[in-house]
């Protein structure tokens, strides 16, 4: 048996070294995907609660266009799940919810809350509803709190 045969012979597998090292890019890989995988789920919670605000904006309209107001702070966001809790302009037509899902429709993509406040502004009632977004934590509509629309077109 020649010297070549022997060794070509001997290098029928890998070292320990070589495995050890695709592993470890193997890993390196699969870490990388994982973590822009992390920031695509933030990116859909955040567009997904977006869509759900402006369909809770959508119903407040409504609301407002029947009732010719908007739900009062005390009556809250499920005045658009069960109607007014005064029976005030109301057309006497039965009360048929203006959002689909019942409570889960008044919630984020995280599972809280949508926060809502109305305004007295020149003798007109203006509303806001945001979501705390990702953190949870109410910053006033401000940080990472989520708008129906971006900022510069709220007002």
């Amino acid at each position: 048996m020649s010297p070549l045969t022997r060794t070509l012979r001997r290098r029928g597998g890998f070292t320990l070294i070589e495995v050890l090292l695709v592993l470890l890019i193997i890993g390196l890989l699969a870490g990388v995907a994982i973590f822009a995988m992390g920031d695509a789920q933030t990116d859909a919670q955040i567009d997904t609660t977006r869509a759900k605000l402006v369909e809770i904006e959508n119903a407040i309209e409504r609301f407002q266009l029947r009732f010719n107001r908007p739900p009062t702070e005390s009556e809250g966001l499920s005045a658009l799940l069960t109607g007014p809790t005064d029976d005030v302009n109301d057309t006497g037509r039965p009360f048929e919810p203006l959002l689909r899902g019942g409570e889960a429709a008044l919630q984020d993509a995280w599972g809280n809350e949508i926060n809502y406040e109305v305004v007295e502004d020149d003798g007109r009632q203006r509303f806001y509803i945001w979501s705390n977004g990702p953190d949870g934590n109410n910053d006033n509509r401000e940080g990472d709190d989520i708008l129906p629309r971006p900022a510069a077109q709220q007002d």
